[in-house]
């Protein structure tokens, strides 16, 4: 309870074409932190410049910052309440159940307004990529209704049907169609789990998101050997983007934006120890990834490092990301890094002659390939992908698998 903490604040990680900011409430749960919108009439500053905020705070305010200051303490004072209330019944603290009580229910039971609240504390939370994909859920789904909002309780197997086929009609790829679905399923699944609807309404039973079979995006093993011992310069473009690929297959296939974000601090004894972007926010699902460097990944990160900073811990150990990025930067920053290292990537590989397309996720597909055609056991390589079910794991050596398939139906005949 000591360790809650509520402060109406400007909000200036967030800032505005215009110069101004939003005015949020910050609800801190060491070590997690939530930013919620507040119910602000049309008269009142839901946004202020640095110098409007000042005047609100200032020993005598006048006029109407006088009255926001007033209506700042009681949202401030409101939010104490609730948290109190919430230790009251002996419940633990969640930034849902704070929600729910602080503003009560009526404004999240509708599908577009909830999705939008999922997207804004995704943003909040710094995790740019999934509520970019949500919003692009949430947006096709809006045209889709033409702009017309539902209960949760109306989306049912028919409505989703419907809209699967409204997509195919668009020209919609599969694998598309199922990107949109699985976000929705998801948002459905959360409004579950805050009380918005009954389980028993739950949809996606009846209905699945669909999945394609993936395009072949592995190398063989002489193809990977074929791909480091084509020279070039190490420090030019396309030399880089053929290290990065390299350094991402000898790291069991790490991910290219968990290269952008290793610190100085990741390598220690010898070794690189990390744990995936993709999920550190989760205790069930995040694992620490720990890798022996060996001679060739130390070529590698000679050949690739930052040495301006090589004695501060905390610097990144590429010169990708810049440490006063904010989120969204950052997040645009590892996208054109990726984006010019494929372009490279692509031109290698033509180069080669290879049979696919060469971009940065084939490293990772090739690693797991490889070693499953060396006879590793499925486990060991989701282990080492840091991988949550088997499932993940199979789907990464899917082709591996229809190609073996394929060899055994030849004996046949």
């Amino acid at each position: 309870m000591s360790q809650i903490t509520s402060t109406v604040v400007l909000h200036t990680q967030r800032p505005l074409q215009n110069g101004v900011f939003p005015i949020r409430l910050r609800i801190y749960n060491a070590p997690q932190r939530r930013y919620f919108s507040l119910p602000f009439n049309e008269q009142e500053m839901m946004y202020a410049t640095e110098e409007e905020w000042d005047k609100i705070h200032s020993p005598k305010p006048r006029g109407r910052h006088k009255e926001m200051k007033l209506k700042i303490a009681a949202f401030e004072q409101r939010a104490i309440d609730v948290i109190k209330a919430i230790a009251e019944i002996n419940k633990p603290f969640s930034f849902e159940r704070f929600e729910l009580r602080y503003f009560g229910q009526s404004n999240l039971r509708t599908v577009f307004t909830f999705f939008e609240k999922v997207i804004q504390d995704r943003r909040d939370d710094d995790q740019i990529g999934t509520a970019d994909s949500y919003l692009d859920a949430l947006r096709k789904f809006k045209k889709f209704r033409k702009e017309k909002d539902l209960q949760f309780s109306e989306v049912d197997a028919k409505l989703l049907k419907k809209f699967d086929m409204y997509m195919r009609a668009e020209g919609r790829s599969v694998s598309t169609i199922g990107i949109y679905m699985r976000s929705l399923r998801t948002i459905y699944n959360e409004a579950i789990d805050q009380g918005l609807v009954r389980q028993e309404c739950y949809p996606f039973v009846d209905y699945k998101a669909p999945s394609s079979r993936k395009k072949k995006r592995a190398l063989t093993k002489q193809a990977v050997f074929h791909l480091m011992a084509y020279e070039l310069p190490p420090q030019s473009a396309a030399g880089r983007a053929k290290g990065f690929f390299e350094f991402s297959y000898l790291m069991q296939g790490m991910n290219f934006t968990d290269i952008a974000y290793l610190q100085n601090q990741n390598i220690i004894n010898g070794r690189i120890d990390y744990y995936r972007r993709k999920t550190v926010r989760s205790v069930s699902k995040s694992r620490l990834i720990s890798i022996k460097i060996t001679p060739q990944i130390q070529i590698l990160l000679d050949q690739l490092r930052d040495y301006d900073n090589l004695h501060d811990p905390y610097a990144y150990v590429f010169p990708v990301l810049q440490p006063e990025m904010n989120a969204e930067e950052e997040k645009a920053t590892i996208k054109q890094f990726i984006k010019t290292t494929n372009k490279y990537l692509k031109r290698i590989g033509k180069e080669l002659n290879f049979p696919l397309t060469l971009t940065t996720y084939v490293a990772r597909h090739s690693f797991a390939t490889v070693l499953k055609r060396q006879g590793a056991p499925t486990a060991i390589i989701g282990e080492m992908l840091a991988h949550t079910s088997e499932q993940q794991t199979l789907d990464y050596l899917d082709d591996f698998e229809y190609e073996t398939k394929d060899k055994f139906n030849e004996l046949l005949l």
